[in-house]
């Protein structure tokens, strides 16, 4: 496993972060020009200082990939969007204005028929990938005496045989 060098840099305040080497460590990283969080600011400060925000508009990219932060220049997370925005539901048979970091789930019940061909869907804002039925089969098997207890499936009754084998251990003195 390699290691990292650690000797004190030339600023004394810090230590290197290489990987182990030869010869001498280099200059402190925080020593050069280094930019504010939001990057349209540079700082030549000592290697102890933090960079100052600027003060300007954030800008960067926020989760939905859309919309830019508004904050004013900023340590950390930018947050979620908070853009309002006219947005589908994922059954897309309703809209409405709300955020757009906000996920948007109509009260509409699916009423299709789930993969099993004999229960419906009934789950809120479907956008027609049913999942797969939940309930057991319960239908008659071949024998007439029992029921199917797989989960529901279309066709017929599916057949499980179940072998099991008894070992028993005979030791001989």
């Amino acid at each position: 496993m390699l290691q990292v060098c650690g000797k004190k840099l030339s600023c004394g305040h810090h230590y290197c972060e290489e990987v182990c080497h030869t010869g001498v460590c280099g200059d402190c990283p925080r020593g050069r020009p280094r930019a504010c969080p939001c990057t349209k600011t540079t700082h030549s400060l000592s290697c102890t200082a933090d960079v100052p925000t600027c003060g300007d508009t954030c800008g960067k990219k926020l989760s939905c990939g859309v919309h830019k932060c508004m904050r004013l220049c900023h340590y950390g997370d930018c947050g979620h969007c908070i853009q309002r925005i006219t947005k589908s539901c994922r059954c897309k048979k309703k809209t409405k204005e709300i955020t757009c970091g906000t996920e948007f789930l109509c009260e509409a019940k699916c009423t299709n028929t789930r993969q099993c061909g004999r229960h419906p869907c009934k789950r809120k804002c479907c956008d027609g990938q049913c999942p797969l039925c939940e309930q057991s089969c319960g239908r008659t098997l071949v024998c007439g005496h029992h029921k199917c207890s797989a989960p529901c499936h279309p066709g017929n009754a599916i057949i499980i045989v179940l072998i099991t084998i008894t070992v028993i251990a005979i030791h001989v003195h």
